[in-house]
Parts: structure tokens; C-alpha cells; sequence
């Protein structure tokens, strides 16, 4: 007999089944036209090796059309569960046929079962983009920190910062994709996305202890897409000035005098 989730997390999925509407199928070719031609399909295949004999239940381009579409849904984040809703719960069966995206019962356990699926895939691909030459999520000596840093091959990491650079840019592109239609009917307008560095290097367990943490992040951008738009903006509303009042001069409350006895 499988075993039950936690009851959050039965409740969460829950709750997802009971927002979820299909994608119309416009957007999916949408989604797959995108990933075409990001050209991340050819440049990430090579790094995602597959165990011999064995057959993916789920490609690589296929995960990619699953992040474009989350950016959609959640404005620009990438959520797991909702990329394994979307990939197979949320196309339509021939879009999933086409994908050759494999058929999951719609219950938890075939829902975590996908989801193993998506987030094997999705971190086997993180680990090619991966500019960091420590081992994920655990603690090193400082010592044996500085010697992998220091054998690390420098043009290897380059090219996982490149990758890294080209996944960013695509995901980027897809959260701001719903303001293309606008983009496309006003007359001038220039797109752009200010970044800022956040260094987020891990400092162990303590500050001046002799181990050092190595979780996955190293260095995040924080981006912040924004349109400028270059016709004269309208006319704001003149503001209604209220005249200030003078301050009362103070007066004494009391008319009536001391009496003087004699």
C-alpha cells in the first residue's frame, strides 16, 4: 500500500488540483518555439548524460517548455511543483503526446512520482551551470576549500558562468513575455533589466570557525525587468492646494486682575 504524505503537503497539492486550468495550446507552441531558439537544448544536452540503457521519461527540452510556462503562472519564479502541474497535468494530451511527456495517475503518489522526475532532470542541469568549484550543500575544512578552489579549471568554470548567463537570460525573457504584446503597439519603447550582484557566499558554522559551508549559491543577480517608454506622459491632475491657516496668537484666558489688599 503507498505511503500517505504529510498532511500539508496532501493539502497543498490539494489546493493546486483545484486551482488548475488546462494551457491553451497557443501558448505551449509559444513555449516551444522560445526553447528552439535559445539554442539551451544543444548547448546543456551534452552535460545531462543519461545512464546507459536507460530510457529519460522526461527531455530536456521538455523541462525548459515547463520553466518557460511557470514564469507565467508565477510572474517570473521557477516553482518545481508547478512545473511537473504544468508538464503533466496541464497540456493538452496531444501537445503531450507530441512532447512524448510519459502519463502520470492524477493522485499523489503520481504526482510525486513526477516530480522525483522534474527535479532529477532540473538539478543535473543546474549542476552544468554551476560556477562554483565546491561540492554542494555541505561543509569543507577551509583548508580543502582552498586547495579545490585552487585546482578548479578556471576556463571550465567561464564556461558554466556562460551557460549560467544564457538559462538567466532566457528565464528573464519569459517572465517578461506577457508585456511584449503591449511593447509591440506603442510607438517607441526601449526594454530593459538592471541587475544587482548580491554576493551570497556561505560562512560556515561560524564566522571564525575552521569549516566552511558550501551551499549552492554563490553569487545571485537580483534583475528588475522595467519598460521605459519614450511618448510624453499624461497630464497629471492639478493637485488642490488648501490655504494654511495662521497660527491663533495665545490670549490670556483670565480678564480679571489680582485684588490688591491695602
Amino acid at each position: 500500500m503507498p505511503r500517505s504524505l504529510p498532511s500539508d503537503r496532501h493539502q497543498r497539492l490539494l489546493a493546486m488540483r483545484a486551482r488548475r486550468r488546462f494551457i491553451d495550446d497557443t501558448d505551449v507552441e509559444a513555449a516551444i518555439e522560445e526553447v528552439d531558439n535559445s539554442q539551451l537544448v544543444p548547448l546543456l544536452r551534452q552535460f545531462v548524460p543519461l545512464p546507459r540503457g536507460r530510457h529519460r521519461p522526461l527531455h530536456l527540452r521538455n523541462l525548459l517548455v515547463g520553466l518557460y510556462l511557470c514564469t507565467q503562472d508565477t510572474g517570473g519564479k521557477i516553482v518545481l511543483e508547478r512545473v511537473t502541474d504544468i508538464l503533466y497535468f496541464r497540456i493538452s494530451p496531444q501537445l503531450r503526446a507530441r512532447l512524448d511527456i510519459p502519463e502520470y495517475d492524477d493522485h499523489d503518489q503520481g504526482f510525486e512520482a513526477a516530480y522525483a522526475v522534474v527535479r532529477r532532470l532540473f538539478h543535473a542541469m543546474k549542476d552544468a551551470m554551476n560556477p562554483s568549484p565546491l561540492p554542494p550543500n555541505g561543509h569543507l575544512s577551509r583548508e580543502e576549500a582552498n586547495v579545490l578552489t585552487a585546482a578548479a579549471d578556471v576556463d571550465e568554470l567561464a564556461e558554466r558562468e556562460r551557460r549560467l548567463a544564457l538559462f538567466t537570460e532566457f528565464v528573464l525573457d519569459a517572465s517578461v513575455r506577457p508585456l511584449h504584446d503591449l511593447l509591440a503597439e506603442l510607438a517607441e519603447v526601449s526594454l530593459g533589466v538592471d541587475a544587482t550582484p548580491v554576493r551570497t557566499f556561505s560562512r560556515g558554522r561560524r564566522t571564525n570557525g575552521p569549516e566552511k559551508a558550501t551551499t549552492e549559491t554563490q553569487m545571485h543577480r537580483c534583475p528588475t525587468p522595467c519598460a521605459r517608454l519614450r511618448h510624453p506622459p499624461r497630464r497629471a491632475k492639478p493637485r488642490r492646494l488648501r490655504a494654511r491657516r495662521r497660527p491663533r496668537s495665545r490670549r490670556s484666558t483670565s480678564s480679571a486682575t489680582t485684588p490688591i489688599s491695602s
